[in-house]
């Protein structure tokens, strides 16, 4: 179905979503830092990120701003989720082209993830078949 990269350091947060979409058909791949991430954007392709907004090292949103700026990566839905974050960061996260953003508590939020996960690897398939 399809490919997603999660990028985030939280190994508890990426175990679960992993099997999330892993046990609906999907293949993840998981990084846990941005500067990873971009290494292995281009050989990846993936059909859609879900992005911790509270990494370290690089900027999380500077990193959605740079996958946006890439031409092959430009239309890669985004999903970014934080358990905190204020009214700033959602709004620059979502004016550099985040599908969505969500804050939640870390449960809610992996729940959160999934359920846009399933929406939007659905609207895929729709969209090829």
């Amino acid at each position: 179905m399809a490919n997603v990269l999660i990028i985030d350091d939280d190994k508890p947060q990426t175990d679960a979503l992993e099997r999330m979409l892993e046990w609906a058909g999907h293949h993840a791949f998981v990084v846990r830092d941005g500067r990873t991430a971009l290494a292995l954007l281009d050989g990846l392709r993936p059909d859609m990120i879900v992005l911790d907004a509270a990494m370290p090292g690089i900027d999380a949103l500077d990193l959605l701003r740079t996958i946006r700026r890439h031409p092959a990566h430009s239309n890669v839905p985004v999903f970014v989720y934080s358990t905190h974050a204020d009214p700033e960061t959602i709004e620059r996260a979502l004016s550099y082209g985040a599908e969505e953003f969500v804050v939640a508590p870390r449960r809610t939020s992996v729940g959160r993830a999934g359920e846009w996960i399933r929406q939007m690897t659905n609207e895929q398939v729709e969209m090829t078949n």
